[in-house]
């Protein structure tokens, strides 16, 4: 069984490469080579299946269900972050092995682990400052901040450290199930009401900022910064996922009903409604 699917340059290699995990605790990767296009009989193009080639197999813990790649150590590639089901989030490297013989000269290695109160919704990341940030969602409406500090040592060798995690739960006075499932969106675009944009820290001069959504199943949208609530909103869905929209200042909300909410910087929601019930979404570029 398929627990979770990412894609991305983590192992170094100048090109993305396709990772699957399974809950038989095992990471398989993937190289995405180049596909050769030809033409069936009645003239229609078929890509050769040969386009992605199975690379590497490791084991590593069973219970994995989520995962987002984040450049942690600030070498320029991505590390991969996985959330678990015992309420752990750990954080894997690839790390190349030039003296062995075998044909795949490496491995996933451990470099972070942290435990958190209640069980994961989902992880997202953004960056602040050049620096990547972790978003863990936590029930009832809440989050954890996660920021690491990359420095380099007298060595000039870049070192890396987190500063504690910070917890938010900007909705707090509202009347909610504190076990209520959440999710979080990291580094939203929002303007406020003078119309004056505020973004993510990568993308504005105010650093103060760091504009986060999150969404709960009893149907409530909140854009918040820190423990500040920008701008709420509460549906009639019960909401099961709130996830970016590319090259766009726009986020999509997902309800297990089949809604789909688009919401944009101006506070603007459009949905649409589909036939079917959803279970997994996500957006990006075909």
């Amino acid at each position: 069984m398929i627990t979770t699917v990412g894609a991305g340059d983590i192992m170094q290699k100048k090109k993305n490469v396709v990772y699957v995990v399974t809950g038989e605790g095992s990471i398989y990767t993937f190289m995405l080579a180049p596909g050769h296009i030809s033409l069936e009989e009645d003239g229609t193009k078929a890509r050769d299946s040969r386009a992605i080639k199975p690379y590497s197999h490791q084991k590593i813990p069973p219970n994995i269900v989520m995962s987002v790649l984040a450049d942690i150590d600030g070498d320029g590639y991505p590390e991969i972050l996985f959330g678990m089901t015992d309420r752990v989030v750990r954080s894997f490297k690839w790390v190349e092995n030039t003296n062995t013989k075998e044909d795949v000269k490496g491995w996933f290695v451990t470099l972070n682990k942290w435990e958190f109160a209640g069980q994961i919704g989902n992880l997202s990341s953004s960056l602040s400052d050049g620096v990547a940030e972790i978003f863990v969602s936590q029930p009832g409406g809440s989050c954890c901040r996660l920021k690491a500090c990359v420095s380099l040592n007298t060595n000039s060798i870049l070192e890396t450290n987190f500063e504690p995690p910070v917890y938010h739960n900007p909705t707090a006075s509202r009347s909610r199930n504190p076990l209520m499932q959440t999710q979080v969106l990291a580094g939203v675009s929002f303007k406020e009401t003078s119309g004056r944009a505020v973004r993510s820290r990568q993308n504005s001069s105010d650093k103060s900022k760091n504009i986060y959504a999150v969404c709960s199943f009893d149907g409530s949208l909140s854009v918040c910064n820190e423990d500040t609530v920008l701008w709420e909103h509460q549906t009639s869905e019960h909401l099961i996922g709130v996830y970016p929209f590319p090259l766009r200042d726009e986020f999509i909300l997902v309800a297990g009903s089949g809604a789909v909410y688009i919401v944009n910087d101006e506070k603007k929601m459009l949905k649409l409604l589909t036939t079917e019930s959803i279970n997994g979404f996500t957006a990006g570029m075909c």
